[in-house]
């Protein structure tokens, strides 16, 4: 399932809104360090483990925005850091569209979020692997 250009666009206006205020984007990156571990270890096991690729893959890219963000040894723009603060805080937060106790398809709206933010970041997601590889400590693979 995809966005729908409308739903595109919607997210594209709310990232702008969001990338417009700082202390917004301090305040979900606290909330994103405090909430990413529990919430990633909830799904990304079942995710890692699913016979669909693109599941595992979006499982990895969700890992490897976090890595990013934390990573104190790499710097990222302020566009790509607000970008990934924005998918993983509606990642990690449980109030949104569809809420994550609805069985199955309460984590749909968040994959929808977080693959259109990876596929926006797929260049910077793709040198900050390139950067753990030159510095031994590679990012897992599919």
């Amino acid at each position: 399932m995809d966005l729908t250009e409308e739903e595109k666009e919607q997210q594209r206006r709310e990232l702008e809104k969001f990338t417009a205020d700082p202390d917004r984007v301090k305040r979900d990156e606290e909330r994103v360090r405090r909430g990413f571990t529990e919430k990633y270890g909830k799904v990304g096991k079942a995710l890692m483990n699913s016979k669909i690729a693109v599941v595992r893959d979006l499982a990895i890219n969700v890992a490897s925005l976090y890595e990013m963000l934390i990573d104190p040894d790499y710097t990222v723009s302020w566009g790509t850091k607000a970008a990934t603060v924005f998918a993983l805080a509606y990642f990690v937060s449980p109030v949104d569209a569809i809420p994550d106790a609805v069985p199955v398809v309460g984590y749909l709206d968040d994959a929808l979020v977080v693959a259109w933010v990876v596929h926006m970041l797929r260049g910077d997601i793709a040198d900050y692997r390139k950067f753990r590889e030159e510095k031994g400590r590679p990012l897992p693979n599919t």
